[in-house]
């Protein structure tokens, strides 16, 4: 028996460099789910999205219809490498974020938690930065459940 159907996919892989303070960011995106990296509450980098056309982004997939003929592979995702630093906030997610809710809207509404990270007093706080993680997911789910539920809202 076979499964069928298709994903996007955004990978990332975190590794640390000699300096403690300072890491190396790998990604690998396919499609249109992704991720932005802010540092001091400034969009440093959103993540290439990848589409054939309007509303068929680039996927893995699996069908038995003849009429389905996208098969993208490994080597069609776009890659970046970059430097991530303590304090970065990094935002992973799906077209539902990415097609809901501006960029904009994303990196306004992150700004409490880029203030909290950026001061360095709240790394022993785990506690603190789990809550205003939770604060943030929590509204990003409302604000993209809302736009689903809306007439209105083309998403």
């Amino acid at each position: 028996m076979s499964v069928l159907g298709s994903s996007t996919v955004s990978l990332a892989m975190i590794r640390q460099k000699q300096n403690e303070n300072n890491w190396e960011w790998h990604t690998a995106n396919l499609g249109d789910s992704g991720f932005l990296i802010l540092r001091e509450g400034k969009l440093l980098k959103f993540a290439d999205q990848q589409q054939h056309s309007l509303q068929i982004p680039f996927q893995f997939s699996l069908s038995e219809h003849p009429a389905v003929i996208i098969d993208d592979s490994p080597e069609d995702a776009s890659f970046w490498n970059g430097n991530v630093i303590a304090g970065d906030v990094i935002v992973m997610g799906t077209d539902g974020i990415w097609d809901n809710i501006f960029i904009f809207d994303i990196v306004s509404l992150c700004q409490d938690l880029c203030e909290a990270v950026a001061n360095e007093k709240i790394w022993s706080d785990i506690k603190q930065i789990t809550e205003l993680t939770d604060s943030l997911v929590n509204t990003l789910v409302e604000i993209v459940h809302e736009k689903s539920l809306s007439s209105s809202s083309h998403s």
